[in-house]
């Protein structure tokens, strides 16, 4: 697990250096019933082709919408709809050894940092006005402080004594969950998954352990958060509800990213064995469609009954990893010709 947030620290250093009123009857996991087909809103980043740059992008069903210029690298991270509005949170290099945390309204960027300390985006949610974003920040002592902001405004969730970061955030009624984790101590050695209602931690693990969390929602008064354990041995996924966890695959080497609650129904996406997969209430979906590809889910959304999935695929040998989205059974790349990934994905009618 070292490496895990080593990675974190590196690419800070590095940055420092499916259409509408169509119709379909399937049962992939969801109800054998005929319903309407989604608009799938995807983001992530693709290549530039020429200087090596990553451009923060988001893709409307396979047209893609650039959101920088490529001149720097950026990624986005996360995206969601309100009404016909599009936001989309992330970060971009300064071209001064930092990056910078914003987000962007149909297609216009708003700046949460000032690129003076690097600072890194990894969800955000939007409730009537109020945006929020979820992500970390170094500080003065070159640790990564997790926070978010609401509507500009920073909220720091750790001191800032050891590294830590926020991944996924969610607002119910007026209580703002964020999931994160934090290390217990200066080596890196442990992490701690926990949670924040409303500034207040709720660790889920202790320092005797290495979990990591990757995202989180709320339904009614059950909270679901998910996450990563890290082992002697290897990796496997970890889902709690309540602070209870549960393992949904036997496997070493398998990790969920993602998990959303549709009429008391809980999907969580991510992978085992390096194949992407779903589960819907504890059973295993596999979405491996090719013996040749490595295939990553990051982020779950059902609609209609349906599951869509985003991520990415990655062949075998080459490095050329595809945007990918998969929904009734299938996948589509977004971005053939060069490297791209989907980090979140958000359906609407």
């Amino acid at each position: 697990m070292k490496k895990i947030f080593i990675v974190i620290i590196i690419v800070s250093i590095v940055f420092c250096s499916c259409k509408k009123s169509k119709t379909n009857t399937t049962n992939n996991g969801g109800s054998n019933t005929t319903d309407t087909i989604g608009t799938v809103y995807a983001a992530g980043y693709r290549y530039n082709g020429t200087a090596s740059k990553t451009i923060a992008t988001y893709w409307r069903g396979s047209t893609a919408v650039s959101l920088t210029d490529g001149t720097k690298d950026a990624y986005a991270s996360g995206i969601t709809l309100t009404g016909n509005d599009v936001y989309v949170c992330g970060y971009e290099a300064t071209g001064t050894n930092t990056a910078m945390v914003k987000y962007w309204k149909n297609g216009t960027a708003v700046n949460l940092t000032d690129g003076t300390k690097a600072a890194y985006a990894s969800a955000i949610a939007v409730v009537g006005t109020d945006v929020y974003v979820a992500g970390h920040e170094f500080n003065a002592a070159g640790k990564p402080v997790a926070k978010y902001w609401k509507n500009g405004t920073a909220v720091n969730l750790s001191n800032g004594t050891f590294a830590a970061t926020a991944k996924g955030i969610v607002v119910s009624g007026t209580d703002i969950y964020v999931t994160g984790y934090e290390y217990a101590d200066a080596s890196f050695n442990n992490a701690i998954a926990k949670y924040w209602k409303n500034g207040a931690a709720v660790s889920l693990t202790n320092a005797t352990s290495n979990f990591t969390t990757s995202a989180i929602t709320v339904n009614g008064n059950d909270v679901y958060v998910t996450g990563t354990n890290y082992t002697q041995s290897g990796f496997n996924q970890a889902f709690w509800k309540n602070g209870v966890l549960s393992n949904l695959a036997a496997s070493t080497i398998a990790e969920i990213n993602s998990v959303v609650v549709n009429q008391g129904n809980v999907y969580v996406g991510g992978s085992i064995g390096a194949k992407a997969a779903y589960w819907k209430d504890g059973v295993a979906f596999p979405l491996q469609n090719s013996a040749s590809a490595v295939e990553y889910v990051n982020s779950i959304f059902v609609f209609g009954g349906k599951v869509y999935c985003g991520g990415y695929r990655d062949l075998l040998g080459s490095g050329e990893f595809v945007a990918t989205v998969w929904s009734f059974g299938s996948s589509t790349s977004l971005n053939a010709a060069t490297k791209s990934k989907v980090n979140s994905i958000y359906v609407v009618n």
